[in-house]
Protein backbone atom coordinates (compact mmCIF):
# COMPACT_ATOMS: atom_id res chain seq x y z
CA UNK A 1 0.00 0.00 0.00
CA UNK A 2 1.51 3.41 -0.87
CA UNK A 3 1.63 5.96 2.23
CA UNK A 4 0.52 8.93 -0.25
CA UNK A 5 -0.52 9.54 -3.57
CA UNK A 6 0.25 12.58 -5.86
CA UNK A 7 -2.30 14.36 -7.86
CA UNK A 8 -3.23 17.24 -9.95
CA UNK A 9 -3.42 21.22 -8.53
CA UNK A 10 -0.57 20.05 -5.53
CA UNK A 11 -3.01 17.50 -3.88
CA UNK A 12 -1.54 14.76 -1.77
CA UNK A 13 -3.22 12.18 -1.06
CA UNK A 14 -2.13 10.31 2.44
CA UNK A 15 -3.15 6.88 3.93
CA UNK A 16 -2.51 6.87 7.56
CA UNK A 17 -3.26 3.58 9.62
CA UNK A 18 -6.19 3.41 11.69
CA UNK A 19 -4.86 1.07 14.50
CA UNK A 20 -7.58 -2.15 15.48
CA UNK A 21 -7.76 -1.36 18.92
CA UNK A 22 -8.49 2.40 19.09
CA UNK A 23 -11.58 3.36 20.43
CA UNK A 24 -13.00 6.81 21.52
CA UNK A 25 -13.98 7.94 25.34
CA UNK A 26 -17.25 6.23 24.66
CA UNK A 27 -15.69 2.47 23.77
CA UNK A 28 -16.37 2.48 20.04
CA UNK A 29 -14.29 1.71 17.96
CA UNK A 30 -12.80 3.91 15.45
CA UNK A 31 -12.41 1.82 12.57
CA UNK A 32 -16.01 0.88 13.24
CA UNK A 33 -16.93 4.66 13.30
CA UNK A 34 -15.09 5.69 9.84
CA UNK A 35 -17.43 3.22 7.79
CA UNK A 36 -20.07 4.75 9.83
CA UNK A 37 -20.17 7.58 9.07
CA UNK A 38 -18.52 7.30 5.62
CA UNK A 39 -14.57 8.55 6.24
CA UNK A 40 -14.08 5.20 4.32
CA UNK A 41 -14.11 6.21 1.07
CA UNK A 42 -11.33 7.17 -1.36
CA UNK A 43 -10.60 9.65 -4.19
CA UNK A 44 -8.46 7.42 -6.01
CA UNK A 45 -8.66 5.84 -9.24
CA UNK A 46 -9.20 2.41 -9.25
CA UNK A 47 -6.12 0.84 -10.90
CA UNK A 48 -5.93 -0.62 -14.47
CA UNK A 49 -3.34 -2.85 -13.66
CA UNK A 50 -3.61 -3.66 -9.96
CA UNK A 51 -0.01 -5.28 -10.13
CA UNK A 52 1.53 -2.14 -11.34
CA UNK A 53 -0.75 0.73 -10.44
CA UNK A 54 -0.17 4.14 -11.41
CA UNK A 55 1.21 6.51 -8.44
CA UNK A 56 -2.69 8.17 -9.27
CA UNK A 57 -4.23 4.58 -8.79
CA UNK A 58 -5.51 2.81 -5.95
CA UNK A 59 -4.85 -0.93 -5.92
CA UNK A 60 -7.79 -3.78 -4.75
CA UNK A 61 -6.17 -4.36 -1.78
CA UNK A 62 -5.64 -0.37 -0.89
CA UNK A 63 -9.42 -0.24 -1.30
CA UNK A 64 -10.55 -2.59 0.56
CA UNK A 65 -8.29 -1.24 3.96
CA UNK A 66 -10.08 2.24 3.23
CA UNK A 67 -13.68 0.73 2.86
CA UNK A 68 -13.01 -1.26 6.41
CA UNK A 69 -11.73 1.91 7.76
CA UNK A 70 -8.16 0.22 8.37
CA UNK A 71 -6.93 3.26 6.60
CA UNK A 72 -7.78 6.72 6.60
CA UNK A 73 -7.53 8.42 3.51
CA UNK A 74 -6.80 12.56 3.83
CA UNK A 75 -6.19 14.89 1.23
CA UNK A 76 -4.31 18.22 1.63
CA UNK A 77 -2.69 20.91 -0.76
CA UNK A 78 0.83 21.32 -0.70
CA UNK A 79 2.90 22.98 -2.99
CA UNK A 80 5.61 20.67 -4.07
CA UNK A 81 7.60 23.53 -5.72
CA UNK A 82 8.17 24.83 -2.31
CA UNK A 83 10.86 22.27 -1.79
CA UNK A 84 14.15 22.91 -2.71
CA UNK A 85 16.93 20.86 -4.35
CA UNK A 86 17.58 17.69 -6.36
CA UNK A 87 14.55 15.14 -7.20
CA UNK A 88 15.72 13.01 -4.44
CA UNK A 89 15.99 15.88 -1.70
CA UNK A 90 12.40 17.14 -2.50
CA UNK A 91 11.67 13.03 -1.64
CA UNK A 92 13.05 13.05 1.37
CA UNK A 93 11.56 16.86 2.52
CA UNK A 94 8.38 15.51 1.42
CA UNK A 95 8.73 11.88 3.53
CA UNK A 96 9.50 14.23 6.27
CA UNK A 97 6.23 16.59 5.80
CA UNK A 98 4.18 13.47 5.77
CA UNK A 99 6.41 12.40 8.94
CA UNK A 100 4.99 15.02 10.34
CA UNK A 101 1.13 15.14 9.21
CA UNK A 102 0.28 11.62 10.36
CA UNK A 103 0.10 11.12 13.56
CA UNK A 104 -1.41 15.10 13.34
CA UNK A 105 -4.23 13.68 10.83
CA UNK A 106 -5.35 10.33 13.26
CA UNK A 107 -5.41 13.00 16.43
CA UNK A 108 -7.76 15.24 14.30
CA UNK A 109 -10.15 12.40 13.53
CA UNK A 110 -9.46 11.30 16.99
CA UNK A 111 -10.41 14.33 18.30
CA UNK A 112 -13.97 14.80 16.19
CA UNK A 113 -15.00 11.15 17.07
CA UNK A 114 -14.39 11.31 20.74
CA UNK A 115 -17.61 11.10 22.24
CA UNK A 116 -19.92 9.75 18.83
CA UNK A 117 -21.94 7.03 20.20
CA UNK A 118 -22.89 7.96 23.47
CA UNK A 119 -26.45 7.93 24.05
CA UNK A 120 -28.20 8.88 27.05
CA UNK A 121 -32.09 10.12 28.45
CA UNK A 122 -32.50 13.08 30.47
CA UNK A 123 -35.05 11.99 32.38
Amino acid sequence: MSDYHILPDNRIVLHVAVPAAAVNAVGVNFRELLVAFGRNTTSLTDAVDDANPKGWEITVAEKAQIAAGEVLEHSRAYDLSKLAGTLADKRTALLALIALWTPKILADASERLEYVGHAGSVS
